[in-house]
């Protein structure tokens, strides 16, 4: 493969990790979604990698983002 992703052109994209979107998941536990995104923001950050967080409608359901961001 020609076009690898490296550490130098690629980003971490976290969509909408926010308190009251998580609690919507039914397929994992909420601890492991939590332990998931930490362990995911935590690589980009110590790899250098650019990370990126977003978030929608802090003041509605989704709420802010979860605390380990």
């Amino acid at each position: 493969m020609k076009n690898k992703f490296t550490i130098e052109n690629a980003v971490m994209l976290l969509i909408d990790h926010q308190q009251g979107t998580i609690k919507l998941a039914r397929n994992l536990p909420h601890a492991e979604i939590v332990q998931n995104t930490r362990a995911l923001a935590r690589t980009a950050v110590e790899t250098g990698m650019p990370l990126v967080l977003t978030s929608s409608m802090e003041d509605h359901f989704q709420g802010l983002l979860l605390d380990d961001l």
